[in-house]
């Protein structure tokens, strides 16, 4: 004899082969375990072929997307290898796209290096010029400098770059 089951451990089992198993079942009252299930397909379920095509749909979709996202990170690796100094005129020598971010990096480090190097020097030479203006009793604005000495110079930012395009990456 079998143990009766509670009804929270019904979920393994099959509910048509439950229901036809016993004669006290839905029998009695007139339906049938396959005429139990076609109206649920009918009503709740969608068809194999509904899902097929919802889930190719799904991937066509996903796969566009993927493929947009992959050419335009090979379009900006391609400009990238224009960008670079040792790239820009070997055309013939396409390097990988490993080598061009590497070689980017190093380019970009190498250029904040220099722009560091730069700001140092530029300080540097005002301080030389504010003495001899000092020295010789030269006013500033005789000298036709652009921008007044001391004056801050900071490093250009990134410009042109819309949240469009930084939402891609």
């Amino acid at each position: 004899m079998s143990m009766p089951m509670h009804p929270s451990s019904y979920s393994g089992v099959d509910a048509n082969n439950f229901l036809g198993s016993h004669p006290s079942s839905f029998g009695s009252f007139g339906h049938t375990p396959t005429a139990l299930s076609g109206s649920v397909e009918d009503e709740g379920k969608p068809s194999a072929d509904v899902l097929i095509e919802k889930r190719r749909r799904r991937r066509e979709s996903h796969n566009a997307v993927e493929r947009r996202r992959r050419d335009h990170i090979n379009e900006k690796i391609h400009e990238l290898s224009n960008l670079l100094p040792e790239f820009a005129s070997d055309i013939q020598n396409k390097p990988n796209k490993g080598v061009i971010l590497r070689r980017s990096v190093d380019y970009i480090r190498h250029m904040q290096l220099f722009a560091a190097k730069q700001m140092e020097r530029t300080m540097e030479l005002e301080g030389v010029l504010a003495r001899l203006i000092v020295d010789r009793g030269i006013r500033e604005e005789e000298l036709g400098l652009s921008v007044p000495l001391g004056t801050a110079i900071e490093l250009p930012t990134i410009t042109g770059v819309n949240q469009e395009e930084e939402d891609m990456m």
